[in-house]
């Protein structure tokens, strides 16, 4: 999303794990100010949580279990307020993560209110317009974390409901969320091809 002021930068600040993974799914509405408004539900996986081992990441505190944390004032929000707000100032946005018991992945729902109506053929067509550069942004007819485990892809699939849309995004935490846009990141800043050491595929099954 900000291609040309990183190939300009000198320094870059990531994003987070939470805010890649949102963003990506409803910026393209955003930017042609469709959204009444988001309700972006975030399930990550507990490396999300950092290294530290801590009691609630203790296996047998999250074993089988899907917790909400946070629910209201995750550090993230903020992150998302302002990109997406970059594209369609007045956009409302709410945002509540959870982990899951799984090392690695955020798998992020997003319920998107319209301002009027869209069919889903035109919803595609937008996202394949947006992300037509993007090669590391895949649209799907659906999609699964285990698809992009390992990986610097986030895969984005749309779903029309009867008064929402929904818009499905996969990421590896660790990868896009993480190592793998910071190495994005430095391609397009010292001018390498934006997938130097990042094209290859999920770790899959």
């Amino acid at each position: 999303l900000h291609r040309d002021e990183i190939r300009r930068a000198e320094l870059v600040a990531n994003p987070g794990c939470y805010p890649t993974g949102t963003i990506l799914a409803v910026a393209p509405l955003a930017k042609h100010e469709v959204v009444e408004r988001v309700i972006f539900d975030s399930k990550s996986g507990i490396t999300g949580a950092g290294a530290e081992p801590t009691t609630f990441t203790h296996y047998p505190n999250l074993h089988e279990a899907i917790v909400p944390y946070k629910v209201t004032n995750h550090r993230h929000y903020w992150e998302i307020v302002q990109e997406l707000g970059r594209f369609q100032p007045d956009i409302k946005i709410s945002f509540t993560p959870q982990v899951f018991p799984g090392s690695r992945g955020i798998l992020t729902n997003a319920h998107v209110f319209l301002r009027g109506k869209l069919e889903i053929d035109e919803v595609k067509k937008i996202y394949e317009e947006f992300y037509k550069d993007c090669f590391f942004v895949r649209l799907q007819d659906e999609i699964r974390l285990s698809w992009v485990r390992g990986s610097n892809f986030c895969d984005i699939a749309m779903f029309k409901g009867e008064d929402r849309l929904v818009i499905s995004s996969a990421i590896d935490n660790l990868v896009k969320g993480a190592s793998g846009q910071a190495i994005q990141n430095m391609n397009v800043m010292f001018g390498f091809d934006e997938k130097l050491g990042l094209d290859f595929v999920p770790l899959f099954p």
